[in-house]
């Protein structure tokens, strides 16, 4: 029981979606019937959390009036970090079948059909009370997920990884009900290994490439004494993360503080990352032109986007 609520205490350390996971052990006790003296013990493993939900209860309350302003000032936002809709929903579905990855549309979207078929004569054949509790931990987080999103962005497919292993107890146990149960998995394991090939070795599946963009544009900003400049009042993490300590870097949320910056430099480096939710009406590229700046050079890294560079 101690270690139980350990993991609980540190599993809210982490993150808060994965708490959609904890009314799966409550749902399935009760259908379980278990006894009073079970309960009691049960009840007594949340104390770890319920002592660290306390204390964090006050950085709690500071992160959701965060999000409030966040998303008040920026409403497309909500999109990113997980607001609930139709295309969030299709994308966990399908990044749950076929992995983290994209390509050819005409390849991609009928091979998601396929598996899509497959997958789901598995999923149907394995719904029955022997496996009630990996449907529990497959549908009850997904449910309380896409709900808890009308009110606070939470559903976003990486955000429910933990619900995978569920998933796939759901596959391996609903193969032993079909006739072709071996085919079909054989066939989810071929695909799995395609994905996962297209994943590893396709650099254009991996993540946002801050190193090569931080030090290349830094090394041509030091020659020319150019400004770098992003489109938000935060320099992304990414970025700082590689910086290598240039000075001249600026964090721009509006035209005013532009145009300190537009008089003391006579060429940039403009950053478009996330600009459609920052900027989407282009008003800090507009300054720079009307400024009278010229777009010499576009620059594009992985998952980062172009930056443009401008001389006076």
């Amino acid at each position: 029981h101690i270690y139980f609520g350990l993991s609980v205490s540190l599993l809210m350390a982490s993150d808060y979606v994965p708490l959609f996971f904890l009314p799966v052990f409550f749902i399935y006790a009760v259908y379980k019937k278990r006894s009073v003296k079970w309960w009691k013990h049960f009840i007594i493993s949340f104390i770890p959390l319920m002592i660290f939900g306390l204390f964090w209860m006050p950085i709690f309350l500071i992160q959701i009036k965060n999000y409030q302003r966040v998303l008040q000032n920026l409403p497309l936002w909500r999109g990113v970090v997980g607001g609930v809709s139709m295309r969030q929903i299709t994308i966990f579905w399908m990044k749950l079948i076929l992995g983290r990855i994209s390509f050819n549309k005409y390849l991609y979207y009928p091979l998601i059909l396929i598996t899509s078929v497959i997958y789901l004569v598995l999923l149907i054949k394995s719904f029955n009370r022997k496996n009630l509790f990996f449907v529990l931990w497959f549908f009850v987080p997904l449910i309380l997920g896409i709900s808890s999103s009308f009110i606070f962005p939470a559903f976003n497919y990486f955000r429910f990884l933990y619900v995978v292993p569920g998933f796939i107890v759901l596959l391996v146990r609903g193969s032993k009900n079909s006739k072709y149960g071996n085919l079909l998995l054989f066939m989810i394991m071929i695909i799995n290994i395609l994905g996962l090939s297209i994943y590893y070795f396709d650099k254009d599946q991996h993540r946002e490439d801050w190193r090569s963009a931080v030090r290349e544009v830094e090394a041509r900003a030091s020659v020319e004494s150019s400004a770098i400049v992003f489109n938000y009042y935060l320099i992304p993490a990414g970025f700082r993360w590689y910086d290598e300590g240039y000075k001249s870097v600026y964090a721009l949320s509006d035209e005013s503080k532009l145009q300190n910056i537009l008089s003391n430099y006579d060429s940039l480096y403009y950053f478009d990352y996330l600009e459609d939710i920052y900027d989407p009406d282009n008003l800090l590229k507009k300054k720079i032109v009307e400024d009278g700046f010229k777009e010499i050079e576009i620059f594009d890294y992985r998952g980062i986007g172009q930056i443009r560079y401008y001389i006076r």
